[in-house]
């Protein structure tokens, strides 16, 4: 907040704050963190360096980038910190490795940014994207953000909402819909609506909002689920949506319908957790059923539905965690190195001469 004296913003202290308690409103768990994909090093360089490579990827062009629609695939080649530990929050949903990212990588005068541009970002993007900025805001709370931040980060949002709302135009709609809900999670307190700066008229009609939806008959339930349906809000249903879309594509071949159940999960940015889970299967169920399935993956990538860029994602998850798996998938050292040939054979993956030629 430029120019303008800092604000303080106390919070009662609580039991279930930010030490693993579970949020009473919206059932986040806090501190605890979601074993999803990313892994240890997930915000830098991580395994698997003859993935390397840059792609024109649609997905993902909504990202502020040096240039628009290209990704390099190692996060460290970006300048902006910020920038890589959301475009990695929202492709792994994992909530463990974010906080220690915040932690790590963004300086505490720079984590008001990151509130805000994390905000700013899933305002462009789906239901799915928008239910986990308020579930990280939740768990960051007391772990990797104190209070002030997160109400520094709001506030910032609300004073840039005249520039936002000309690439958003619901942005007042939807600013009102996440400071109310981090109130609900107790992550913002509730004198923040009356104490926070409102110098423009969006500020003041986005603040009436929140105030609005806390006062309404029944509001909880209404906040915990605020971005409707399509919400996707828990992670655990994403992944059994998946399976089970693989499970029946085994069972009856039937490309269109796998299509169909793909497109209804209505998530692009969970599409390298989607080959994440296929590979699971494949190591469960051998050599010929990982073949049954990477046909319709290359199906669906030659309809331009998941990208290189994703496919390639969902395997360095893999790489980086295959010592994780080892326990459920004992033969993974012998299959990971075939499935991923197999992949490249298909062009699913960067030729190995193409890494080489990244690599010079």
């Amino acid at each position: 907040m430029s120019g303008k004296a800092k604000r303080e913003y106390h919070m009662k202290s609580s039991a279930d704050g930010a030490h693993g308690g579970k949020d009473k409103h919206s059932g986040v768990q806090k501190g605890k963190g979601n074993k999803g994909a990313g892994g240890k090093g997930a915000w830098g360089k991580v395994g698997m360096e003859d993935l390397r490579y840059i792609e024109d990827d649609v997905d993902y062009d909504d990202y502020e980038q040096e240039t628009v629609g290209t990704f390099f695939f190692e996060a460290k080649e970006f300048s902006d910190p910020i920038q890589t530990i959301i475009r990695e929050f929202f492709l792994g949903a994992d909530f463990e490795d974010a906080n220690k990212a915040i932690k790590e990588a963004i300086q505490p005068d720079q984590r008001p940014r990151f509130v805000k541009k994390l905000l700013h970002h899933s305002m462009d993007l789906r239901a799915y994207e928008r239910e986990l900025t308020s579930k990280l805001i939740s768990e960051a709370a007391g772990v990797s953000l104190t209070p002030d931040e997160i109400a520094d980060g709001f506030q910032t949002a609300l004073d840039d909402l005249p520039e936002t709302i000309i690439d958003v135009p619901q942005a007042v709609d939807m600013l009102g819909k996440f400071i109310a809900r981090a109130t609900l999670d107790e992550v913002l307190p509730p004198i923040f609506l009356e104490q926070s700066e409102d110098d423009s008229k969006l500020a003041k009609e986005t603040l009436n909002l929140a105030s609005g939806a806390l006062k309404a008959p029944g509001f909880g339930p209404a906040l915990a689920h605020v971005w409707g349906p399509g919400d996707m809000c828990s992670v655990k249903r994403m992944v059994k949506e998946c399976n089970q879309l693989l499970e029946e594509f085994l069972n009856t071949n039937d490309k269109a319908e796998a299509l169909a159940c793909l497109q209804k999960l209505n998530a692009p940015s969970f599409h390298p957790r989607f080959v994440r889970e296929l590979l699971r299967l494949g190591f469960e169920r051998g050599e010929e059923i990982y073949v049954k399935l990477l046909e319709l993956l290359k199906s669906f990538y030659d309809m331009g539905v998941i990208s290189q860029y994703s496919i390639g994602r969902g395997f360095q998850i893999v790489h980086a965690r295959k010592n994780d798996y080892k326990l459920d998938f004992p033969k993974i050292d012998d299959l990971l190195p075939l499935y991923t040939e197999k992949a490249r054979e298909l062009r699913l993956l960067p030729s190995e001469e193409k890494d080489e030629e990244s690599k010079e």
